[in-house]
C-alpha cells in the first residue's frame, strides 16, 4: 500500500507539474500573438507623401520621456526625391529604418516636432537642424523612411515637463519634387499629459 501511495504521489506531482508548466506556456502564447499596444498617432497626407508620427502613450509621469515614431512613406507609384536644406544630427534617435531608401540618407534627425503647452504657448520646436546643408534621397513607390526619436525633455529644457497637458505635432520641413521650394508638412496635434 505504501508503495503505491508514493508512486500515486509521484503521478500526482508529475501531472500536476506537466498542468501547470503546460498552463504557463499556453498563456505566453497567448500573451505573444496579441498585438503591442499603440500610442495615439496622426497622418497628413500630401500626394505624393505621407507623414505620420506616433506617441508611445498619451500619459507620462513627471520627469518620464517620450518615445516619438516618425515616418515619411512614398504613398505614389513613382520614385519620389527628398530635398531638405538643413542637417541636425540629433542625439535621441533610437534607430532608423528604409525600405526603398537610397543609402545616402545618413544618420540624420529628418523629422521634427512642435510642443505647446494648455495656453498654446510653444515649449518646444524643433523642424530644422543648425546645419545648413543641402541633400536629397530618393524613396521608391511604398518605399518609407521610419525614425524612432527618445525625447529627454529635460535635456533640451534643462527640467522636466512641468505636469500638465500638452499638444505636439509632427514637422517635416523639406520639398518632394526637385524644384519645388521647400515646406512644412505638419500632421494634427495629439494630446498628451504629464501626471
Amino acid at each position: 500500500m505504501v508503495e503505491w501511495l508514493a508512486s500515486s504521489r509521484t503521478r500526482a506531482v508529475i501531472l500536476v507539474s506537466v498542468l501547470i508548466v503546460a498552463s504557463v506556456l499556453s498563456v505566453y502564447a497567448y500573451l505573444s500573438s496579441l498585438t503591442p499596444q499603440r500610442g495615439p498617432s496622426v497622418v497628413i497626407t500630401s500626394p505624393p507623401i505621407e507623414f505620420s508620427m506616433e506617441l508611445d502613450k498619451t500619459a507620462y509621469a513627471y520627469g518620464e520621456n517620450m518615445t516619438i515614431t516618425f515616418c515619411l512613406k512614398n504613398i505614389s507609384n513613382e520614385t519620389v526625391t527628398v530635398g531638405k536644406t538643413s542637417m541636425d544630427f540629433a542625439t535621441g534617435i533610437l534607430s532608423t529604418e528604409t525600405k526603398g531608401v537610397n543609402d545616402t540618407i545618413g544618420n540624420s534627425f529628418h523629422m521634427g516636432f512642435s510642443m505647446v503647452d494648455d495656453n498654446g504657448t510653444v515649449i518646444y520646436e524643433r523642424f530644422k537642424g543648425p546645419f545648413q546643408a543641402t541633400y536629397e534621397f530618393t524613396v521608391e513607390p511604398d518605399g518609407y523612411v521610419r525614425q524612432i526619436f527618445f525625447w529627454k525633455h529635460y535635456d533640451w529644457l534643462a527640467s522636466p515637463l512641468p505636469r500638465g497637458t500638452y499638444q505636439i505635432r509632427g514637422i517635416f520641413y523639406g520639398s518632394c519634387v526637385p524644384g519645388f521650394p521647400t515646406s512644412a508638412l505638419v500632421t494634427p496635434s495629439i494630446a498628451f499629459i504629464v501626471e
